[in-house]
């Protein structure tokens, strides 16, 4: 097998993993997160080292040319199934993916093949989730900026036909005021005055004539207007989510009562409203929460303001961690505002921008995170090397190993943990001498272990030297000390499971005692096996 298909049959086992978890565990959840995030480094490893990866795919697998990727495997199998059925029969991944990209890409793999399609089809989903760094079948660069486009055009065209058709509403309401001047004042009217806004809605539901939709909607709003006035946005929230329903191409609607119901939406987008929807999109029990957020990401910077002016204010996890998702769904719309706000005054703030940068901000935020470092607060510190890591370029890896230089114990082994996940050889050198160094303080053990942890996680064949020699290194001081990091090195040449790290893990398991030599058998009898 050569190193391309092993490389590919490695990202695909792990974009699999995240697919399960992302159908097990809620959004946001731990360890959704972190098997995304592995997820998206093995994946961003390989495009950096072999450029652009392209995939085609079946009801069977994956392919490389005719090559097939991790053959056997059955989550693979079962998730080219699932791509294939929402009319993807290939996949490119660019140098510009993104995690949100990944995230977009899983959402469309959880949802059914009939709501994709609802939604106009994957190429349509990517474009308006502004997904830049996956292509799907014949896509391109410029055909995804041709889509953009269009569906801006025709946002445009809804937005003429909804200024039309308000035109008409207008005409109606003049005919219709004239005519009853004309009727005898004591002929009933035909409906009451009284109509709830709850009837209107229902009504609105199940209108299908575009003249008649539009009555309603006048009556609608002019129910809403007074409740508006007095600041009375739970009641005007039904009528959001009614027109927000109306508005989407799922709804079923004729493109003119879709153009009426988006430009009444949109009509009703104050700041206040927006400032209720960010509450809402964090509320712990909200069963309406995704058209909420996708009415926030509709309205553009305002709704991303309103959602970071509602996670500084969040006091709960939960609740922030709903926010934060709503937010990353802006994509790189949202970095110039997350980094207008990494000067507040308060540390968390500054953190939670720090993250949301590391998920949308690209290769263009590494200059706003770096400057982030400067803070004075040792969590923004950690935060902005988490960030770098999700960013993953040689300048990011750089600036991790720069800091393996710092004073401070937790920020040293934050950068040695944050290198061992951006996996860049780069760093290999570097973390091997804090791994070797011979000092019993406990404050660089714990170090040590963190590197020799990392050098594992990297997975280089040019870390075995270095972690040969801390297996069979043996001192007359600290030898606990050094048991631990003879254990872990063990482990680590099992992670990277070359010849030469195999054979020295067998020669130590030969006359090691204890703990270290069930490390090294568990290691042995791991890889027989895979084998």
């Amino acid at each position: 097998m050569s190193v391309e298909i092993a490389n590919y049959a490695s990202i695909l086992i792990e974009l699999a993993k995240a697919v399960k978890m992302h159908n097990f565990y809620p959004e946001g959840h731990p360890s959704l997160d972190s098997a995304l995030t592995k997820a998206y480094l093995q994946l961003k490893k390989c495009i950096d080292l072999q450029g652009e990866i392209k995939w085609r795919l079946d009801q069977k697998g994956f392919y490389d040319g005719k090559t097939p990727v991790a053959p056997g495997n059955a989550e693979g199998a079962a998730l080219a199934k699932r791509l294939f059925f929402r009319k993807i029969k290939e996949l490119t991944f660019t140098p510009s993916v993104s995690m949100h990209d990944l995230r977009v890409l899983l959402s469309i793999i959880k949802a059914e093949p009939e709501e994709v399609a609802a939604k106009g089809g994957v190429e349509v989903m990517f474009a308006t989730l502004d997904v830049e760094g996956i292509l799907l079948n014949e896509l391109r660069y410029e055909d995804l900026r041709r889509l953009k486009a269009e569906l801006q055009r025709q946002k445009e065209e809804e937005e003429r036909a909804a200024a039309e058709a308000r035109k008409q509403e207008e005409d109606a309401a003049g005919a219709s005021s004239a005519a009853q001047e004309e009727e005898p004042k004591d002929k009933p009217d035909e409906e009451s005055n009284d109509t709830s806004l709850k009837e209107l809605l229902g009504r609105a539901t199940k209108e299908s004539d575009l003249l008649k939709y539009n009555d309603l909607a006048v009556r609608i709003r002019e129910k809403l207007d007074p409740l508006l006035a007095e600041k009375d946005i739970e009641r005007v929230y039904p009528a959001l989510m009614t027109f927000y329903a109306h508005a989407v191409p799922s709804s079923g609607k004729t493109d003119g009562i879709r153009a009426t119901a988006l430009e009444k939406l949109k009509s009703l987008l104050t700041s206040d409203i927006l400032a209720y929807l960010a509450v809402k999109a964090g509320a712990k029990e909200n069963q309406q929460r995704g058209a909420t957020q996708s009415i926030l990401v509709y309205s553009g910077d305002p709704g991303a303001e309103a959602l970071l002016d509602a996670i500084i204010e969040a006091p709960e996890a939960a609740t922030r961690r709903h926010l934060f998702n709503a937010l990353v769904r802006f994509g790189s719309r949202l970095r110039p505002l997350a980094e207008a706000r990494l000067g507040h005054p308060a540390w968390f703030v500054c953190r939670q921008m720090v993250s949301l940068l590391g998920d949308v901000g690209g290769q263009e935020a590494l200059p706003a995170l770096e400057a982030a470092y400067r803070h004075e607060e040792p969590r923004v510190k950690k935060e902005v090397m988490k960030s770098l890591v999700k960013i993953g370029t040689p300048r990011a890896a750089a600036f991790l190993i720069e800091k393996l230089r710092e004073e401070d114990p937790s920020l040293m082994a934050q950068a040695i943990i944050s290198l061992g996940m951006l996996k860049d050889p780069a760093s290999i050198e570097p973390l091997a001498e804090i791994a070797s160094k011979r000092e019993n303080f406990s404050d660089l053990m714990e170090s040590q272990k963190e590197a020799v942890k990392a050098l594992g996680i990297i997975g280089d064949g040019k870390a075995v030297p270095h972690l040969v020699k801390i297996l069979f290194r043996k001192v007359w001081f600290g030898r606990k000390a050094n048991d631990e990091l003879r254990l872990l090195a063990a482990l680590s040449l099992g992670m990277i499971g070359t010849p030469e790290a195999l054979k020295a893990v067998r020669e130590a398991s030969s006359w090691a005692a204890g703990e270290l030599q069930t490390a090294c058998k568990r290691v042995l009898d791991g890889r027989e096996k895979t084998t």
